[in-house]
């Protein structure tokens, strides 16, 4: 059974657990397709599914965090 990665776009039920919007779940692809179709969800990229890690960055004397995308 082929899947696919969706990033969610609205909140569903998943396994009897909400899933919020903007998670990313691997799902069946028919049931992908169902979800985008619904406008419930929109394919997921590499740039989604990567965390953001998080730096101090020394700023006039302050800690301030800085995202940044892992290589």
């Amino acid at each position: 059974m082929k899947t696919a990665n969706i990033k969610l776009t609205a909140a569903i039920v998943v396994d009897g657990k909400i899933a919020k919007a903007g998670s990313i779940i691997e799902a069946p692809e028919d049931h992908a397709k169902g979800l985008i179709l619904r406008g419930k969800a929109e394919l997921a990229t590499v740039a989604d599914e990567a965390p953001a890690e998080v730096e101090a960055d020394e700023v006039d004397g302050e800690d301030k965090p800085k995202a940044k995308a892992k290589k």
